[in-house]
């Protein structure tokens, strides 16, 4: 699936509201499943395949990935980060 910047943050922001019925070792399927639905109601016109549940399962798993990376650049001596710029690095 393609994820637009927009349809990631309504993904987040719908995780933000699901929080309270967050599991023990995090978000379980039914809460992705939900996900998915409300994605695909608020975008019917999406790029690439489907958003089903388990591609949002698998776009939080790689999302809270990248976060994790980024805290241990940010706690690494030597390198640098900014939450404007990132580490600085281009293509």
């Amino acid at each position: 699936a393609v994820w637009l910047k927009a349809e990631e943050t309504t993904f987040l922001e719908f995780l933000v509201l699901a929080f309270p019925s967050l599991g023990d070792g995090g978000f379980k399927m039914p809460t992705f499943n939900q996900a998915s639905t409300h994605l695909n109601a608020k975008y019917p016109h999406q790029r690439g395949a489907e958003k089903s549940g388990i591609v949002c399962k698998n776009k939080w798993t790689a999302l809270k990935k990248s976060y994790q990376s980024i805290v241990e650049i940010k706690c690494t001596s030597g390198f640098t980060w900014s939450n404007e710029q990132g580490a600085g690095i281009t293509d």
